[in-house]
C-alpha cells in the first residue's frame, strides 16, 4: 500500500504548483501567528485557486483561531492540524474535519497514543524523527501516522529498509533550498527513492528535461 505523501507548511504559489504536479497527495499551509510561514487566509486562497489534485491541510495553533475560521470559510480543507500535547483543548467547532497533531522531535509513545485517542478515531498525527531506525518504535500506530524525519537522507533509508509502511511520509523545512522555497533537485531525488519502492503510474518529474 502506497502511504500519502505531504509536503509543508508552503509558502508561494510556485511551490505549491510544482508539488502538485510531482503526485503529493497534501500540502500544508500555516496560520501560525508570529512564524515566517505565517500565511494570511486571503493569500491561501489565491494559492488554492490555482491547485488541482492535492488535499489541503491548515496548520494552526490554538491561538490562530480567527484566521483558521476565515480559511475555513474560503478554503474546502481535508484536515487541520494542532500541536500536541497542547495544553487548550481542542475546538470542537471544528471537529466535523479530520484533526492532525503536530509532534516535536522523537514524541514519547504512550502520550502519543493518549493524544490520538482524545483526538478522535479519525486522527492522525504528524511525527517528527531524526533516523530510520527510530520508526520501529511506533509501528503499533503505523495506520494513524505520518512520519516527517529531520533529513532527506534519514527519509529516503526509512524508505529503502522499512518492513512496515506509515499512514504518510511528510516532507518539510529539510526540502528547501532557502527558507520558503523549495529544492526541487533534492525532491525529485527523494521521490525517485520513493518511486522505487511504490511505483510511479508512470510519472515523469516536471524537473526533468
Amino acid at each position: 500500500m502506497r502511504p500519502l505523501l505531504k509536503i509543508g507548511p508552503l509558502t508561494n504559489l510556485q511551490d505549491a504548483r510544482s508539488s502538485a504536479a510531482v503526485g503529493f497527495d497534501l500540502i500544508s499551509f500555516s496560520l501560525e501567528l508570529e512564524q515566517y510561514r505565517n500565511m494570511s487566509p486571503a493569500l491561501i486562497w489565491s494559492i488554492t485557486q490555482w491547485l488541482s489534485g492535492p488535499g489541503v491541510i491548515l496548520e494552526a495553533l490554538h491561538a490562530a483561531q480567527a484566521e483558521l475560521h476565515e480559511t475555513l470559510t474560503q478554503v474546502p480543507a481535508v484536515a487541520v492540524s494542532f500541536p500536541a500535547g497542547a495544553d487548550t483543548a481542542l475546538p470542537t467547532e471544528y471537529l466535523h474535519l479530520p484533526v492532525w497533531l503536530r509532534t516535536g522531535l522523537n514524541p514519547d509513545i504512550t502520550a502519543l497514543q493518549a493524544a490520538l485517542a482524545a483526538a478522535g478515531p479519525d486522527a492522525r498525527a504528524e511525527i517528527s524523527l531524526d533516523t530510520a531506525a527510530q520508526a520501529d518504535l511506533y509501528a503499533d500506530v503505523r495506520q494513524q501516522i505520518i512520519i516527517h524525519f529531520s533529513t532527506l537522507e534519514a527519509g529516503a533509508d526509512f524508505i529503502r529498509q522499512s518492513a512496515w509502511i506509515p499512514a504518510g511520509l511528510a516532507l518539510g523545512p529539510e526540502a528547501e533550498e532557502e527558507p520558503g522555497q523549495l529544492d526541487y533537485a533534492r525532491i525529485d531525488e527523494w521521490l525517485e527513492v520513493f518511486n522505487h519502492r511504490f511505483g510511479t503510474d508512470g510519472y515523469v518529474s516536471p524537473h526533468h528535461g
